[in-house]
């Protein structure tokens, strides 16, 4: 295991934090002045934590650290999930981002799959100035094709398989910070799984990436409606709900607390099993969710915590995992054992709809 990949989590743990704090100072500002300070941080965040976690995805594929791991996938609640996440970004550009129901069922990787939309729809909000951006799947023959397509300005003839090289940016992103590996994870991650990806961009008239998979046995891709993406409107509850929270790194367990209780919720935050589960028995009430970093200190593991507090207070009880590791052998356990995966870095906004979804708050 090289210097990179062994490091990967630690380096995602300050990003993590500085997300969590710099949305919290956010919600406290109220001069227009400090508010443009804010977003410029924001800016600046983005894109730091973007290039890292290319970089680190990047050298996970050549190193090979990455096994796919082909299940059965429904793309139709990945593209809705995906949808939900981008809403605000795009809404804030004045952009209608539409994603097409489908019943449709492939055989693929299904966090390595997910990463690859999530790439393509960076590129399409990012690079799309006015219109929209679509998120849909058809049947090509015998294979499903998932397709982001934007009214952007699309990519000349000459480019189209020079931009999914390493290092490699996309026309018109001189301006935009960046390493240029986003096309290249989307090809490589392909290749390691069989699929293929494609650029359609007629001159002027946008882009369209499509990724071409296998179906499910008797799996099959339907017309429907498309539906544009919004924010969940939430309703609050009269009484906080307790949370419990177990996270080793103080600076995220301090931004976990505080980002909780803006949201109206109560939590029991402590670094390690034994302290969270004292935590919780002087709280003297149950949880209604746990949310717990993978590793913890003493070789405690975040499903191992979740386990102990659904002994102690109830087996219904949902449990968000929060982890960088990216190993399919985490997502396997984290399935096993019906919990929700969330990758670190998370974006506030993320992991509110993590949370709400988990305590049935999200109306769809």
């Amino acid at each position: 295991m090289n210097l990179l990949t062994k490091a990967s989590h630690d380096l995602r743990q300050p990003f993590q934090a500085m997300r969590l704090f710099l949305h919290l100072l956010e919600s406290k500002l109220t001069d227009p002045g400090q508010h443009e300070l804010a977003q410029r941080l924001e800016q600046a965040l983005d894109s730091g934590e973007g290039m890292l976690n290319n970089l680190i995805e990047m050298n996970a594929l050549e190193v090979g650290k990455l096994k796919p791991n082909p299940v059965e996938v429904e793309l139709g609640s990945l593209m809705a999930r995906l949808g939900q996440e981008f809403a605000a970004e795009a809404e804030a550009k004045g952009l209608t981002l539409r994603v097409v129901r489908s019943t449709a069922r492939a055989r693929t990787d299904a966090m390595m799959l997910e990463r690859m939309l999530r790439q393509l729809l960076v590129n399409a909000v990012r690079h799309t100035e006015q219109g929209r951006v679509l998120l849909g799947v058809r049947r090509r023959g015998a294979e499903l094709e998932i397709q982001v397509l934007d009214t952007g300005p699309g990519i000349p003839e000459d480019k189209r398989e020079e931009v999914f090289a390493p290092f490699v940016r996309l026309p018109g992103s001189e301006k935009r910070q960046g390493l240029g590996l986003g096309l290249a994870i989307v090809r490589r991650s392909a290749e390691m799984l069989g699929h293929g990806v494609e650029l359609r961009s007629p001159s002027g008239k946008g882009a369209c990436f499509a990724v071409r998979l296998p179906p499910a046995d008797g799996a099959a891709a339907e017309k429907a409606e498309t539906v544009q993406a919004a924010p969940a409107t939430v309703a609050e509850p009269a009484l906080p709900l307790l949370i419990a929270v177990a996270e080793d790194d103080r600076l995220q367990l301090a931004a976990l607390d505080g980002m909780l209780r803006e949201w109206n919720l109560e939590p029991v935050a402590a670094p390690t099993r034994e302290a969270l589960m004292a935590a919780l028995a002087k709280a003297g009430r149950p949880p209604a969710l746990v949310v717990t970093d993978y590793r913890l200190p003493g070789g405690a593991s975040g499903p191992d915590v979740i386990r102990d507090v659904r002994a102690a207070y109830g087996a219904g009880i949902p449990g968000l995992l929060l982890t960088g590791d990216n190993h399919p052998d985490t997502l396997a356990e984290a399935e096993a054992a019906g919990l929700v995966l969330v990758q670190k870095p998370i974006h506030p906004v993320r992991l509110r709809r993590a949370v709400d979804a988990a305590l049935g708050r999200t109306k769809r």
